[in-house]
């Protein structure tokens, strides 16, 4: 986990921020790389203490039944079943792509909003990912079924243009993957662990360049659009964080009261939160409203929060390497990572998105403490295998 977070750390965060730090304050880039060079330093800090290290083999550990996650795929398939008939009608009569854009174009004014059901298709959506990412590394049975139906998930929320909702859930599955994986990813060669991370965006490139693809009208320039799209989310949003740190004031920080970063917790508990948290800024790559996480930790925490929030993160990913972790401990290192992966704003915004990230963890957890033996499962306690 160490080691492919480092690399990650260093390709989504330090590399694009001094692409384009040119023409901002120092003091802006400052704040970000004093953040970093924490996460970096803490890292280093761990092999320090830790002299004689043997990395943890995860693979056994938190798992489930595949019982269980064929259960919330039904669940999915159910709340979504009514959408699923509409896409296919569409397919066949030849006009999917107009279609997916008009239901574009009506989101955006707000005239479709979404119900329970939709509620609960994105629950299930970012749980199956999840318990999916954690079980298929070491259980090989039903793999290949088990993996058309996420295709087929990403499909139907590609179609509904929920491009955020596919990222996502593509990045909790490498949550539990990652975690799962951890013996593989601290052996393997450094090369290894770039090209992986490298597919893993190349991926996820093509899920939002399929997005971008499905929201153009008639008329518009193809080339021109994606290459927009490509600029605004890989480093506008970048440029969009310096400017605003550029304009913003040291006392501005801090007083977010984990809205920011947790704004699901808000609507969980009925509070009425805004769609949209910040305005758009025009950057040198072009119109952008995202700012990265960074901005959200900074607006909640403040300068110290964010660097806390870096620093802890590289040590419990560097720790919990080398040390076997607890459920609890598990349940907050899965959370941490997740922040980290997705760059572009808390993916803890969403209600939706939480519950169904942190279902399945509990789902893991549930048996790994209570040592549940289900066909196609072991057991487990707290993550140490009997």
């Amino acid at each position: 986990m160490a080691r492919v977070s480092l690399i990650f750390l260093i390709m989504a965060y330090l590399v694009p921020m001094l692409i384009v730090f040119p023409g901002h304050q120092g003091t802006s880039i400052a704040i970000i790389l004093t953040a970093l060079i924490g996460f970096i330093i803490s890292q280093f800090v761990v092999y320090e203490i830790i002299k004689k290290r043997r990395w943890v083999d995860y693979s056994n550990s938190f798992t489930t039944s595949v019982k269980i996650i064929f259960l919330v795929a039904i669940v999915y398939l159910i709340a979504r079943f009514s959408y699923i008939v509409e896409i296919i009608e569409h397919i066949f009569l030849g006009d999917y792509f107009e279609w997916a854009l008009n239901n574009a174009v009506l989101r955006y004014k707000g005239e479709i909003r979404g119900g329970v059901l939709t509620k609960i298709s994105t629950i299930a959506f970012i749980s199956y990912s999840a318990l999916l990412g954690g079980y298929i590394s070491n259980q090989p049975k039903y793999k290949t079924l088990l993996l058309t139906i996420l295709i087929a998930m990403i499909f139907i929320e590609s179609s509904s243009l929920a491009r955020a909702t596919v990222i996502m859930a593509l990045l909790a599955f490498m949550v539990e993957y990652i975690i799962r994986n951890n013996l593989f990813f601290m052996t393997a060669s450094w090369k290894r662990l770039g090209n992986f991370l490298l597919i893993i965006f190349l991926f996820l490139l093509i899920i939002s360049m399929f997005s971008a693809y499905n929201r153009l009208s008639p008329g518009d320039d193809i080339s021109q659009l994606l290459i927009n799209k490509f600029s605004e989310y890989s480093l506008g949003m970048y440029d969009a964080l310096l400017i605003w740190l550029d304009s913003t004031d040291i006392s501005d920080y801090g007083d977010g009261g984990f809205f920011y970063s947790f704004a699901s917790f808000y609507k969980i508990f009925g509070v009425d939160v805004p769609a949209g948290f910040y305005t758009a800024v025009e950057t040198k790559f072009g119109l952008t409203n995202i700012f990265l996480n960074v901005k959200g930790l900074l607006l909640d925490f403040g300068i110290f929060g964010l660097a806390i929030f870096f620093i802890l993160s590289g040590f419990l990913l560097t720790y919990w390497s080398v040390k076997r972790m607890q459920w609890l401990g598990y349940m907050f290192l899965r959370s941490v990572l997740f922040m980290l992966l997705y760059v572009p704003y808390s993916p803890f915004i969403f209600s939706t998105v939480f519950i169904g990230f942190q279902l399945a963890g509990v789902i893991f957890g549930l048996f790994s403490i209570n040592k549940i033996r289900l066909p196609n499962s072991s057991k487990y306690n707290f993550g140490k295998v009997k």
